[in-house]
């Protein structure tokens, strides 16, 4: 009787540990998990990582893009509202081997440099303007939407700055 009382108090114990060390989601290279304070993304094909507010949490989605307009760009990640095609902002990762190297291309007009390190320079761009699909064709702002809207210029405006900052190498 004493062992069934002890192994149900370890299953107990086990039950609110996990539930209290917040939730991991993982897809594809992208894994993020929530401890209360923030929300860690972490990058595991390139190893760096991200920390974004937990007011964030259930309100936003990761897509990847491996689109070559530019030459030493190799993948985009873009964060945007989710189910809403709004982009708040989007990290390059580039095949550019240093800082130096960064300065002598052309990207400074779209990119902001964050860091290098073995070979790879990571860059963010924020969103400039909400998506068309939030205007009505007068331009005016849909009634349905306005709240997303302040949600997005709150993220973009209050909130990617500390983001950006927190954003490195492994």
């Amino acid at each position: 009787m004493k062992r069934i009382i002890v192994f149900l108090f370890v299953c107990i114990l086990s039950v609110i540990a996990v539930a209290c060390s917040g939730g991991t989601i993982k897809d594809g290279d992208h894994v993020l998990t929530s401890n209360g304070d923030y929300i860690l993304y972490k990058n595991e094909k390139y190893k760096f990582n991200a920390k974004l507010p937990e007011s964030w949490d259930d309100v936003f989605q990761v897509k990847s893009n491996t689109d070559k307009a530019i030459p030493e760009k190799l993948e985009t990640i873009t964060f945007e509202l989710k189910n809403e095609n709004a982009p708040i902002f989007t990290i390059g990762v580039f095949n550019i081997p240093s800082k130096s190297a960064w300065d002598q291309k052309e990207l400074a007009n779209q990119w902001e440099y964050l860091t290098t390190k073995n070979g790879k320079t990571l860059a963010i761009m924020q969103s400039t303007e909400p998506p068309a699909s939030f205007f009505d064709e007068s331009g005016n702002v849909k009634e349905d939407v306005k709240e997303k809207l302040s949600q997005l210029d709150k993220m973009i405006n209050d909130e990617l700055p500390n983001i950006s900052k927190s954003i490195q190498f492994e």
